[in-house]
């Protein structure tokens, strides 16, 4: 069989249309900060993310890069100022307000500068990856199914090179590469749910979990407009999720495609990637996007891994162990020992310090016997005399006092507004404080991980004066709070639709067709349509007996089903469940029979049942007495759990 060179690839390709990208800039949540105000200028082995992009995509043939932002567009207009990356021309297009990918695919298609199939990334991708196969095999599937929506690229590795960021558990068509089933490991619950539909309709199936999600995707013309038609679709994964669960009604498809394995394609979404794709480039991996072949930047490659710059100065008795990078200008003292570790330019390191698995930015002052394990220091720090930094991140200009001790923490230089903070670090070094930014991902983990190696922090949420839980945690504010008119005339259409439903014994099928009409008329969330159906179906009672309820819970269950159907979609049921409790206090008593009951119908599962108790999102009576009622059920579930454990 005659095989195909490169060139034939791409002429195939081009003889059709120009090859766009769309570069999403803005990462729509704070995981990255406070370390860099820019998350695709971040460094990372000194290069920026956004340099790593933008040359993968020059030496892939593309054509015409869109970057879209609607934050630091100053910033990036002037990074970009000056570069050229061959023929390949960029477009950058600013649009205030935007905070979601989700709602920068429907600026977008206002717009209409997507001409035709495109590539979907954002700025943070590294990788050596050629597109064009990818793209040539999206456009050949096309021909035989014409609502391909989305081919989706991902990377075969080993549990130790992927984060928790990139697992995900896949069911593939194997004879077509159809996505069938598309469920993150850590975001939804243990157990891996397929329809059995899906199964009588392939008859080959494969499910992967050996996978890392590279976050680069092939698109349809169609996608823009599906954003657009469906104000729900907020992230990639709500696109995707809602694709597979609609397919029938919305007429469109998902496919995969998998990388060579002399490919390499990872994008930067947490801290712990972060590391993890560093570690990657220090070895090689993404040849030829490496220190010693980055262009104007020369690096000596030595044994073990390490790198080291023009005019750095390295004393006597330094130790340079293994997995090293370090920026020109640099001064390195003596008896300090560095290993796997990046140090940026201008940075100056004291004697009889250590730095073990950490990314210092540029000029950095480390002064003598410091100790940093697992950190990210920001540009312009200095840390002082003997100060200890264990699983930190550092924001530009901090200063640390001497002898401190910091574990687990975000710092940055100025105070919080309105906040009164005491020095306890150091002379600007205050704990960061996170905006209420509404999140773009697929997210129902907190916005701190837990405290883990390999920058994994985990930091104290504070309350504000409100004691309001953020939408950017992908749950409900507090009932107390006024509802916006649209959300309050969304909730009523609901108890309407409801009511009329269950008197005349309608399908429910065509009651989840009146709910998701009212939700796209209102601009409502998905979060906020899982909670107010649950509110609806409780609030429909004349008194709070359990008969009546257990009858219309009965008749709506189909109804749950399709909307409850991971742990965040649990979660705000609970949430629903909590605050009718709270308004109507006789509804507690028949709170722990209705929690028992959609536990037993598979409604709730335990994980979530487990998280909303031991998580309360406030700390009032009302929450206290209705964990009090619930509380036998609590111990009974974890009783189980331990004969279970004793039994194995």
């Amino acid at each position: 069989m005659h095989k195909k060179t490169g060139r034939s690839v791409v002429d195939s390709v081009t003889k059709e249309d120009v090859i766009q990208a769309v570069l999403i800039a803005d990462s729509y949540n704070d995981d990255l900060f406070p370390a860099y105000p820019v998350p695709c200028l971040l460094p990372i082995v000194n290069l920026p993310l956004l340099d790593y992009t933008l040359q993968c995509l020059s030496s892939a043939h593309v054509q015409e890069v869109i970057i879209f932002c609607s934050a630091h567009a100053d910033s990036l207009k002037e990074y970009l100022k000056g570069k050229c990356w061959g023929r390949m021309s960029i477009n950058v297009v600013v649009s205030d307000g935007c905070r979601s990918l989700g709602d920068a695919m429907r600026d977008l298609d206002s717009k209409a500068l997507i001409r035709g199939d495109f590539i979907l990334l954002t700025g943070n991708l590294i990788g050596n990856l050629k597109v064009l196969p990818a793209l040539e095999k999206h456009k050949k599937i096309q021909k035989t199914d014409k609502g391909l929506a989305m081919t989706l690229l991902y990377k075969e590795c080993g549990k130790k090179s992927r984060t928790e960021d990139d697992e995900v558990f896949l069911a593939i068509d194997k004879n077509t590469s159809q996505l069938l089933l598309h469920q993150r490991c850590s975001r939804e619950a243990s157990k891996i749910n397929l329809p059995v539909e899906k199964l009588l309709e392939h008859k080959s199936m494969d499910i992967r979990c050996d996978l890392m999600d590279t976050r680069v995707a092939i698109c349809s013309l169609s996608v823009p407009p599906l954003f657009s038609d469906n104000f729900d679709y907020q992230t990639r994964d709500d696109f995707v999720r809602g694709l597979l669960m609609d397919e029938e009604i919305l007429a469109s498809s998902v496919y995969t495609y998998i990388l060579p394995p002399t490919e390499y394609a990872a994008s930067v979404t947490s801290w712990q990637n972060y590391h993890s794709i560093s570690h990657d480039i220090i070895h090689r991996w993404t040849y030829p996007l490496v220190p010693d072949m980055f262009l104007d930047q020369y690096y000596s490659y030595r044994r073990n891994n390490i790198y080291v710059q023009d005019n750095v100065t390295l004393a006597q008795g330094c130790s340079l162990v293994e997995d090293v990078v370090i920026g020109g200008e640099s001064d390195v003292g003596e008896n300090t020992v560095i290993q796997s570790s990046i140090i940026g330019k201008n940075c100056k390191i004291s004697e009889k310090s250590s730095i073990i698995n950490s990314h210092i930015l540029n000029r950095v002052t480390i002064e003598k016997g410091c100790k940093i394990d697992y950190c990210v220091i920001g540009e312009g720090c200095i840390i002082r005399n003997g100060a200890q930094l264990t699983s930190c991140i550092i924001g530009p200009g901090v200063v640390i006092g001497r002898d401190k001790v910091v574990e687990n923490m975000r710092l940055q230089s100025e105070r919080p507004l309105g906040e009164d903070e005491k020095e306890n670090y150091g002379p600007k070094a205050f704990v960061y404080q996170s905006e209420e930014t509404e999140a773009g991902s697929d997210s129902d983990s907190d916005i701190y991980p837990i405290a883990k190696k390999y920058y994994g922090l985990k930091l104290e949420a504070r309350a504000d004066d409100s004691d309001t839980c953020s939408e950017s945690e992908g749950h409900i504010s507090d009932k107390e709070s006024l509802l916006q008119e649209d959300t309050n005339v969304f909730f009523s259409e609901v108890v309407d639709s409801l009511l009329r439903g269950y008197e005349d014994k309608l399908p429910c099928d065509n009651l989840v067709l009146e709910v998701n009409s009212s939700r796209y008329a209102y601009n409502v969330t998905l979060n906020e349509v899982n909670y107010y159906v649950v509110r609806a179906i409780l609030t429909l009672q004349d008194e709070f007996k359990w008969d009546g309820i257990a009858a219309k819970l009965k008749y709506f269950m189909p109804l749950l089903v399709n909307y409850i159907r991971n742990e965040e979609a649990m979660l705000d049921s609970l949430n629903a469940i909590e605050d009718v409790a709270e308004v109507h206090s006789d509804f507690e008593a028949v709170s722990l029979k209705l929690i028992h009951l959609l536990y037993n119908k598979d409604i709730l599962s335990e994980d979530a049942i487990l998280k909303w108790y031991n998580e309360p999102r406030m700390e009032n009576e009302e929450s206290k007495r209705l964990r009090k009622v619930v509380e036998p059920f609590i111990k009974w579930l974890k009783e189980a759990d331990d004969e279970e454990s004793e039994s194995e």
